[in-house]
Parts: structure tokens; sequence; C-alpha cells
């Protein structure tokens, strides 16, 4: 069975006198598969080099789709930061550079009533800062204590 030559004899399941299925081995099912699928794919490359192609460098489509948003501070926020404690500072700057990545992280919540304006919490802070999805840029407004945060 091992030998490409010895192709097995197809055997065809019949009902009422008409042909309903053939049985074939799995190999040449297989085969048969991958020729099809190669039918396809050349089907599909002669449609599209009958109109003009257009390339791109895969560089330039990463940094479309990476979506990496701006991330700018208030001076308010500057002000926060530099009377943070040493080991609070450094885990609220390490968040506030993901926003780039991702502007809603998980746990963020939008604040009711504005139109843009996010929160997160880092321990017993809150970082707020709005979004602005067509210029992809997060401003950070405040960096503050929770119970300095809605007074």
């Amino acid at each position: 069975m091992g030998d490409k030559s010895e192709r097995r004899t197809l055997e065809i399941v019949v009902r009422d006198g008409k042909p309903t299925a053939v049985i074939i081995d799995i190999d040449e099912y297989r085969e048969m598969l991958e020729r099809l699928e190669d039918l396809e794919d050349l089907k599909m490359l002669k449609e599209m080099r009958e109109k003009p192609l257009k390339f791109r460098k895969l560089e330039d489509f990463l940094k479309d789709i990476a979506q990496v948003y701006e991330v700018y501070l208030e001076r308010a926020a500057e002000r926060d930061l530099k009377h943070l404690p040493d080991e609070v500072f450094d885990r609220i700057v390490s968040r506030i550079q993901a926003l780039a990545k991702d502007p809603r992280p998980p746990g963020c919540r939008k604040i009711v009533g504005s139109g843009s304006d996010w929160r997160i919490r880092i321990g017993s802070y809150r970082v707020i800062y709005e979004i602005d999805d067509v210029e992809k840029a997060v401003r950070v407004m405040r960096v503050v204590h929770r119970r300095d945060a809605y007074k």
C-alpha cells in the first residue's frame, strides 16, 4: 500500500440502481483536495492580475494597524506625578505608557456625563484621561489619590 503506483480500485456505492457515492483511498482524497486548493488559488491569482496590483511595505501596514496612540500629559498631571512616591510613580507611569497601545484597558471606566473622558485605577490612585480616536491621542489630565479624585 506504500507504493504510489499501487492504486486501490474505486468502490462505487449504489442505491436504487443509481451511483450515490465513491469510496477512495484517504491519501488519494487528500491529494485531490490539494489539487483543488491549487486550482482555486490559481483562479484567484488570475483574477487579481487582471487588475493593476497595489503593493505597499509590510512595515507601513503594521504601523497602520498597530493603532498606536500618542500619549500627552497635561501640566497638572505632570505636577501630580512629581509628587508621587517612587514605587507608586513607576507603576503609574508604566500604566500610562501602556495606554499608547490600548487606551481602553481592562478595568478602565468611562466617566459618566463626559464625551471622551476615562479613568483607570492603579491601587489607590486614579489616572483621568481623554481619548481622541480621530487624532489617535490620549491626553492625561490628572493623576490623583482616590480621596482627592472627585472633590
